[in-house]
């Protein structure tokens, strides 16, 4: 029985067809209700109200770091630099299992981001230690691929695998 959520494939941790799925249903159900834009689970563009458009980059931000933190995904910091999203958060544990459950959640609210105008290529992502701040694991999510869901040409599924084979632990690296 799988109890990490993930395989071992040549080597390499492989995301297990539960966890992908689990991850899927945490992308598709995360209310996404970053500046007013809420997508829920009937797909990302069944319910889509738009926030102003006068809201920045930076109260988008804001308004990003509220949502995850009311999730439970404790936001160390959100910056946008060099046309990319960098995320700094602490996980809740410290395994690809327990770093792989909030993805889905953190993956989410970017969605609701692209969604709403904001313009990045992507969204990188460190997972932190919380009690040295060290470097436990990256991710990331290519807009790319966001838009490719928003355009309903790839699912929940697909999109969730994508995410989750950049998982990469920092002892990997």
């Amino acid at each position: 029985m799988d109890t990490t959520g993930f395989t071992i494939v040549r080597d390499r941790f492989r995301p297990s067809k539960r966890l992908s799925q689990f991850i899927a249903i945490l992308v598709a159900t995360t209310v996404l209700t970053v500046g007013g834009v809420t997508a829920t689970q009937g797909g990302p563009t069944d319910s889509v109200v738009t926030a102003s458009d006068t809201q920045n980059e930076e109260e988008m931000l804001d308004e990003f770091e509220e949502l995850l933190e009311e999730f439970g995904v404790e936001i160390v910091s959100s910056t946008i630099e060099n046309d990319s999203l960098h995320v700094e958060y602490y996980p809740m544990g410290t395994d690809e299992g327990e770093i792989a459950s909030e993805m889905g959640y953190i993956s989410g609210a970017y969605i609701g981001l692209i969604n709403r105008g904001l313009e990045t290529e992507q969204m990188n992502v460190t997972a932190l230690d919380w009690m040295d701040d060290s470097d436990l694991a990256y991710w990331y999510v290519e807009t790319e691929w966001v838009d490719e869901y928003l355009d309903g040409d790839i699912d929940e599924d697909e999109l969730s695998m994508r995410i989750l084979l950049t998982l990469e632990m920092a002892d990997e690296s």
